[in-house]
């Protein structure tokens, strides 16, 4: 379900494909959202974690190939709302070890990424914003092993997060060392992403252009939650 929002200053439209709406076609959502739209829905869930100053905080997954901007954008949006951003552990894993991950290191990853999660909520103001999830961890053994770990696959269903952003492939690729691949890559995996979000139905927003206009795209979006 891929929802689009209509940027207030620049006016790129944005887009939606939601089953709750019972349409496929792509939509354009104005800034008066009505209740029964899926952002709003989105809203109505819980996560019951709190931070030190007993102010809710809300998971919001940042998802996306290589060289999509993910980082970027996580850490310009904790800047924003003044809270924290957990960066990504694979690319840790990649520099101390001096190697990609092999099919075995692949649960340990995940497990270490939402371990730094918990201990970021724990000090996050209102939202935590995360550089990928079990889910890509999950997304990339199916890729490069074509097996996962059953335990990988029960982390990556537990997908507990308010919001889920994907970052569109939409500037030109640039190598990163161990951790990037190839456009083509980088594209197909964007593409099985925006199928699985659709086929288990979790509601995402596709955010493309620069960082600006992909702040101002997410900073729509959950101000309008806040």
């Amino acid at each position: 379900m891929e929802i689009g929002l209509s940027s207030i200053k620049n006016g790129i439209e944005r887009r939606i494909k939601s089953r709750i709406l019972e349409s496929s076609e792509v939509k354009k959502i104005e800034a008066n959202i009505g209740l029964n739209n899926p952002i709003t829905a989105m809203a109505t869930s819980e996560l019951g974690e709190t931070s030190v100053a007993n102010v809710p905080v809300n998971r919001i997954a940042i998802l996306g190939a290589e060289s999509s901007g993910k980082s970027e954008l996580a850490q310009a949006l904790a800047a924003h709302f003044e809270t924290l951003w957990v960066p990504e552990y694979l690319r840790e894993f990649v520099e101390v070890g001096g190697r990609v991950p092999v099919s075995e290191d692949q649960l340990l990853i995940a497990k270490t990424q939402l371990a730094r999660e918990n201990l970021a909520a724990a000090n996050a103001r209102s939202w935590l914003f995360c550089d990928t999830t079990p889910l890509m961890t999950a997304m990339y053994s199916r890729h490069y092993f074509d097996e996962i770990d059953p335990e990988l696959v029960a982390l990556e269903l537990t997908h507990n997060y308010q919001f889920t952003i994907v970052t569109a492939p939409d500037f030109p690729w640039e190598p990163d060392g161990l951790l990037r691949e190839s456009p083509q890559v980088r594209q197909k995996v964007h593409e099985d992403l925006l199928a699985l979000l659709d086929e288990r139905q979790i509601p995402f927003m596709l955010v493309e252009g620069s960082l600006e206009a992909r702040l101002q795209q997410v900073q729509f979006a959950l101000d309008f939650l806040s």
